[in-house]
């Protein structure tokens, strides 16, 4: 999922994924130097821990 597909699958803002990012909360796999996606499977584990 691109990051604004991973976005509205959480009902969160890019900021707000960007700081679940950073602190290691949701995973995320880098394409290049720029380009981040992001797996449903891990979406929805993160959606299962409850944030």
């Amino acid at each position: 999922m691109t990051e604004q597909e991973a976005c509205d699958y959480l009902g969160v803002t890019r900021n707000t994924l960007y700081k679940f990012r950073k602190t290691g909360r949701v995973a995320f796999h880098r394409l290049g130097p720029r380009r981040v996606v992001y797996r449903q499977e891990d979406l929805d584990r993160f959606i299962q821990r409850g944030n």
